[in-house]
């Protein structure tokens, strides 16, 4: 976390920050980071509040959860009026508790969580298989590929993230693979996993290569690569860990064995597109008017390496300099998020940094800016 500093001292230095930016920008000079701040400090005093179960009932903390979330600085500047009062009773109630990230951590339950592509759900259907007869079950472990392991039908992904890392400690299990690198959604639960330093064990398909392993999670990490000679044991090692980390019994070691050869035999048969013929699909990936629009805004902006991610309640909310593009989310589509995914299998973007909160912030990459040249 930020300077070894506790939740609470953290939560109170973005506070700070943002009435710093309101006090000491020129009204004319007001941006979007005045707005970042602002979301910055609720979203994590937001989290912060709703872990305390007695405070649920607290008028104070329902004036906190439930004020607006949307609107320029001028408008949050209102906001924030409305709910400062409210922050500082709700902070003077959490006080007296004694707590580190650490006693916090504690506190909370364990849960495997598996980041992958939802394009790998044959990879982590036999991976969660493989889990339920060590023992595992819902209340331990979250797949939102796997029916029963996920989330509920109208439920938004980005909360149960935020929760699932709010409430537990969680375990976190990455399967890596060519989709993965390409779905920003999962290179934000890495991001997310990182700044938190959540332990994790790395899984690589049989189509993805130690040297394709980029962002925090890398080559250089400890990874099963289910193909290779050392796995059975690297296996093993792992449900040791995970059983004396959950407390649970140990499997009898011929079964263990059997179904530990039934899942290697599962992954590694699973027949993987043909990567020159991806590639070649890939490139008549077309872009609407619209999209190139916005690229060609992004391109021509003073900010081609810094495209801001912030989720925020059930909304996803992208900054780019002085302007914001909402999320547009439905039950059968997420269209931002899409349209990024396209944006990373041209090529045209690349994740730059993480910020403290384990946000990306996004960069264009040469092609982009080739790209929007070719066609005016």
């Amino acid at each position: 976390m930020i300077n070894n500093m506790n939740e609470r001292e953290q939560i109170e230095e973005l506070h700070q920050r943002y009435l710093s930016l309101r006090e000491n920008t020129p009204w004319r000079q007001r941006d979007g980071e005045e707005c970042r701040a602002y979301h910055e400090w609720y979203d994590m005093a937001y989290v912060y509040f709703k872990s305390f179960e007695y405070l649920q009932s607290n008028p104070d903390f329902q004036i906190f959860v439930n004020a607006e979330k949307e609107g320029n600085c001028f408008v949050l500047a209102h906001i924030y009026d409305t709910i400062s009062p409210s922050y500082k009773v709700l902070m003077k109630l959490t006080g007296n508790l004694k707590e580190t990230n650490t006693d916090t951590l504690t506190m909370n339950p364990y849960k495997i969580f598996i980041s992958h592509s939802s394009k790998d759900k044959e990879f982590v259907d036999a991976l969660v298989e493989l889990l339920e007869n060590l023992g595992f079950d819902p209340s331990t472990l979250f797949c939102s590929s796997v029916d029963g392991y996920g989330i509920g039908l109208s439920k938004d992904i980005f909360e149960k993230l935020r929760e699932l890392f709010s409430e537990y400690k969680l375990y976190v299990i990455f399967v890596h693979s060519p989709n993965y690198y390409k779905s920003p959604v999962s290179l934000n639960e890495m991001g997310a996993a990182w700044v938190l330093k959540t332990d994790f064990c790395s899984f690589l398909t049989t189509n993805m290569q130690f040297s394709g392993m980029k962002g925090v999670v890398n080559g250089s990490t400890i990874s099963i690569k289910v193909d290779n000679e050392d796995t059975p044991a690297r296996l093993t090692e792992l449900k040791d860990h995970l059983l004396s980390l959950f407390g649970l019994n140990d499997i009898d070691s011929i079964k263990w064995e059997r179904k530990r050869k039934a899942f290697l035999d599962r992954v590694t048969s699973i027949q993987y597109e043909d990567e020159t013929l991806k590639e070649q699909v890939e490139e008549r990936i077309e872009l609407t008017p619209d999209e190139i629009d916005i690229l060609k805004e992004w391109v021509e902006s003073d900010y081609p390496y810094s495209l801001q991610q912030s989720f925020m309640g059930n909304r996803t909310v992208y900054y780019l300099g002085r302007k914001s593009y909402e999320a547009i989310r439905t039950e059968e589509k997420v269209e931002w998020e899409d349209y990024f995914e396209r944006l990373m299998a041209l090529g045209f973007i690349t994740i730059n940094k993480y910020d403290k909160s384990g946000n990306p912030q996004y960069k264009l990459k040469k092609a982009a800016f080739d790209y929007i040249k070719s066609v005016g």
